[in-house]
């Protein structure tokens, strides 16, 4: 690996260890909003993805700090700016959000997350850098399941949202659009 591609490696790793710090800062700040504690599923899946990004995170950083020699902090911050940006949009003043809002943000931020992985992932190989590739892989391979877990309940906290204002025409909607969803993403398929 010459200098420029191992250069690009740390920035990759910097970015994913600052994206994943927002999202699970984010996530933390959600479990705390009473709607999300009283929702025993959607709190597991919170607690779930804080979690596991806080373990990511732990294991970039590890991996950062024997690459980079110990120059963690101020490219933490840099990596920090380039991706705040896009998941500051998304979880600006989480409390005021209904409970659908935090999933959909959730579900955004774990494909930023899994887009972000592949990426690290395809330069580790290029470069060989077999750690790297390795816990590239791993984290890619966390964001399907919570993308997955999320997107399934998400039809039925937008019904019982819209439930509580009025009775609604279809009582099995959440059910109908979940399964057209699951479908929707069978099809997409290549």
């Amino acid at each position: 690996m010459n200098e420029t591609q191992h250069h690009n490696m740390i920035r990759y790793i910097h970015d994913v260890i600052a994206m994943e710090r927002d999202i699970v800062n984010a996530v933390r700040t959600q479990l705390e909003d009473e709607r999300v504690k009283e929702h025993h599923e959607l709190k597991s899946i919170f607690l779930d993805i804080a979690v596991h990004g806080d373990h990511r995170a732990d294991m970039f950083e590890r991996l950062a700090e024997q690459e980079d020699g110990g120059t963690l902090g101020g490219a933490i911050k840099e990596g920090i700016a380039s991706i705040t940006g896009v998941l500051a949009g998304l979880y600006g003043m989480a409390r005021m959000h209904p409970l659908s809002r935090m999933v959909r943000d959730n579900i955004v931020a774990m494909d930023l997350a899994s887009v972000s992985y592949g990426m690290l992932l395809t330069l580790a190989i290029a470069t060989g850098h077999k750690r790297c590739e390795e816990l590239a892989l791993s984290s890619l391979n966390d964001c399907p399941g919570f993308v997955l877990r999320l997107t399934r309940l998400l039809p039925h906290i937008v019904l019982e949202e819209i439930s509580q204002d009025a009775p609604v025409e279809n009582a099995l909607a959440a059910d109908q659009a979940e399964k057209l969803i699951r479908d929707s993403w069978n099809r997409s398929d290549p």
